[in-house]
């Protein structure tokens, strides 16, 4: 993409502290071009040296074109960071709040999706509170896909719970364990056998229990 403004400028220092300021901005990738143009200012000898330094270097010109070219996917980076998006989100909220501006919806459009308060999903946003397993499954559908890495069996188990949205009863019936069991698990008091983990990682990767599942 290219951007091309006609401006008024007193040297190429200018220039260069207007490059300065964009990469600041956090705009990668930008090129700068400087194009004097025809216009002359003065009479006589001064028009003249000016035509003649027109292709060379000049420490003052009057009258300049830059150009400014990035491409489409740092410029939406540069738009969406200008939005406060943060660029490597850690926690819930912070996922929240990058989808949302990323669709450029209110907090009261979200909540309504989610069907809460505005005051309520205000909160998960500022990671002052954190949601219910039986609000998991919408929230995840919103993201579209899981903000936490569940790189333990004990978070593979939370990972289906949230998946689900159940509590660690419906989640274990659905396993074939005793809850308690399955409590261990989460809490990484003991570990899943091999036929437990294949089952979480199904149930992790289904968007809702079903009968079927439950009966399974």
């Amino acid at each position: 993409m290219c951007l091309r403004f006609p401006g008024q400028t007193q040297s190429h220092e200018a220039l260069g502290r207007l490059h300065t300021r964009t990469r600041q901005f956090g705009v990668a990738g930008v090129s700068l071009r400087v194009s004097p143009s025809n216009l002359c200012v003065g009479s006589g000898k001064r028009r003249k040296m000016l035509r003649a330094r027109q292709n060379r270097y000049h420490p003052i010109l009057p009258f300049c074109f830059f150009t400014i070219r990035v491409s489409s996917v740092t410029l939406k980076t540069f738009i969406l960071r200008k939005k406060g998006v943060i660029p490597h989100p850690k926690t819930l909220g912070e996922h929240l709040r990058n989808r949302r501006l990323v669709l450029q919806l209110r907090q009261e459009d979200v909540a309504r999706q989610f069907g809460t308060l505005r005051e309520v999903y205000e909160r998960w946003e500022r990671d002052e509170r954190e949601p219910v397993i039986s609000e998991w499954p919408g929230i995840l559908r919103f993201l579209g896909y899981y903000p936490v890495p569940a790189n333990t069996q004990a978070n593979l188990v939370l990972k289906a719970r949230r998946c689900q949205g159940v509590d660690q009863k419906t989640l274990a019936k659905a396993v074939g364990v005793i809850h308690q069991r399955l409590r261990r698990w989460e809490y990484g008091d003991e570990l899943p056998v091999t036929s437990a983990i294949c089952r979480l990682e199904e149930l992790a990767r289904l968007p809702g229990l079903t009968h079927s599942v439950l009966s399974g």
